[in-house]
């Protein structure tokens, strides 16, 4: 991922700097990279607080609820019974996973497959793009 984002910066940097012809200093190259620096620490910053939300929630709550049941089933005791977690939702969709009520294998089947399909589509059209852009700007030169 880290190569797809570089290669469309080095893109749109080269085409930014051939469309307004200006040429890149090293004054103006620092001081941008210190400003792009304190924006990804600040959005690496952020997600790390929202990822500890999610966690908290997501995963450490249910575990709570979870680990006396486990505990007592160790123990020997098959009695013990966890009450199903649905949070907000009635439904958390963990337990069912339908495609609009229809539970039929063949149309989930068809349905992946069109996902699929359909996300390849979209990928390679983007890439066909980036590749016929490149071209155009490289014959500019």
């Amino acid at each position: 991922m880290s190569f797809v984002i570089t290669c469309c910066m080095i893109l749109f940097l080269k085409t930014l700097q051939q469309s307004l012809d200006i040429r890149f200093t090293e004054a103006n190259i620092r001081s941008a990279a210190v400003l792009t620096f304190g924006n990804v620490l600040f959005l690496s910053l952020l997600c790390i607080v929202i990822d500890g939300v999610r966690r908290k929630f997501m995963v450490e709550r249910p575990v709570r609820r979870i680990v006396p049941g486990a505990e007592k089933l160790m123990q020997g005791d098959f009695s013990a019974r966890i009450e199903p977690y649905h949070g907000i939702n009635e439904r958390s969709g963990f337990d069912t996973i339908k495609f609009g009520g229809n539970d039929d294998p063949q149309f989930r089947q068809v349905m992946i497959g069109a996902t699929g399909g359909g996300v390849c589509t979209i990928v390679i059209g983007m890439a066909i793009h980036m590749i016929w852009r490149a071209t155009k700007n490289l014959k500019k030169e």
